[in-house]
């Protein structure tokens, strides 16, 4: 998917795409221009004429993943790795976390790359029959309501957690490995937040994170209602919505799967930053420097580490008063740092997870596990960096 150095910058909203950017204009870029453009029109032939042929390759690899992992990963706890040799953990860390990136995201990757594909399509053949404005609206819609993703039933089985806390063992059986900021090694998982992890719905004070998830007959039968459209592109239409249900669903059901292995190589790193008494600060740790701590003494490795992760944190909070765009270049930070970029802004840009016009106090948060939703006022505006709402 690299196609070489490319006049081109990226734009991230609506949704990611290219721009050409005549500052991007090189030498190099014109002379690989050809190669680059055939190579594009390579992907996207395949992406166009071999959507279905991939997406059951996909399905494939998921089963084939699915039956690996349950006989090495499982459902391991936290507390899995507390009787190995302190050399040994930190091999068998470096192992896993070198296979997840290496070949374990490859699948997913290629997922993501046809469901990407596939949203521009459906999105312009929508806008073509409804406009720009109401086609938007339309899909957002269809994917709320349209879908019956391993997500939502996680949602519902939280939701269920909150109000019988004798649901609550069960849930945290099935899904324990997922979490708040899951994506962030550092977050804890729901297993390790144990009764911590759920709120108490019979407490009034302690609102919901969200809306109840949708039942069966609130669902929207995305289907019959491109059947009722007035137009001759019903069948394309139908069609698209198939493959694209069937890629949102699928990516679904793949990200349930990696953050089984993924929670493994957390509750590895949570071991060696207890028995070198880093703690938390195991995380700003590069992979390289973990694997040059196998043979070394504990005191001298925790001062010389000690000292790097306290310059790491120091210039992370120095960026943090940096505005940086969605997609940045290295080239690009410098500028942003002399003065390009500053966070002088009062207004916040982003996108509304529903459509509305709402009142209230807004709450920011920037690490899931530290949200109090208890101590919210009412009615609260939540802004985030990011979320998942499934």
């Amino acid at each position: 998917l690299y196609f070489g150095p490319i006049p081109f910058t990226m734009v991230a909203k609506p949704r990611p795409h290219l721009r050409f950017s005549l500052k991007k204009l090189s030498f190099r870029a014109i002379l690989n221009a050809p190669i680059a453009i055939l190579m594009m029109l390579k992907v996207g032939w395949s992406l166009s004429t071999r959507r279905t042929a991939w997406l059951s390759r996909c399905g494939l690899e998921l089963s084939e993943f699915r039956s690996a992992s349950s006989s090495t990963s499982g459902n391991v706890s936290p507390s899995a790795y507390k009787d190995w040799q302190t050399d040994a953990l930190a091999k068998r860390f470096l192992e896993e976390a070198q296979i997840f990136y290496r070949s374990t995201l490859h699948w997913p990757l290629v997922l993501i790359v046809l469901t990407e594909s596939s949203m521009q399509t459906m999105t312009s053949i929508l806008t073509s029959v409804l406009g720009k404005s109401e086609s938007d609206k339309t899909l957002r819609r269809w994917m709320g309501r349209g879908l019956q993703t391993v997500t939502a039933e996680m949602t519902r089985a939280y939701q269920g957690a909150c109000t019988n806390p004798l649901q609550q063992p069960f849930f945290l059986a099935q899904y324990g490995h997922r979490g708040p900021g899951e994506l962030d090694l550092s977050n804890p998982r729901w297993m390790e937040m144990g009764e911590t992890a759920f709120y108490d719905s019979r407490r009034k004070e302690a609102e919901p994170l969200s809306k109840p998830a949708l039942s069966r007959e609130q669902r929207t039968d995305v289907e019959e209602e491109i059947k009722s459209l007035n137009t001759f592109k019903r069948d394309v239409l139908s069609h698209e919505w198939k493959l694209l249900k069937q890629m949102l669903e699928l990516r679904e059901r793949w990200k349930m799967e990696l953050l089984k292995p993924y929670a493994q190589i957390r509750f590895m790193a949570e071991e060696l930053g207890r028995r070198l008494e880093l703690g938390q600060d195991m995380h700003w740790l590069r992979l390289s420097e973990i694997e040059s701590m196998i043979g070394q003494s504990r005191e001298e490795l925790r001062s010389k580490m000690k000292q790097k992760i306290e310059e790491r944190k120091v210039r992370f909070e120095a960026f943090r008063q940096f505005s940086f765009p969605e997609f940045v270049t290295v080239s690009e930070i410098e500028t942003i740092i002399q003065g390009g970029g500053l966070a002088s802004q009062q207004q916040l840009d982003g996108q509304a997870l529903s459509p509305g016009v709402v009142f209230g106090e807004v709450v920011v948060v920037d690490n899931p596990a530290d949200a109090e939703p208890s101590l919210w006022p009412e009615n609260a505006i939540l802004v985030a960096e990011a979320t998942d709402p499934g």
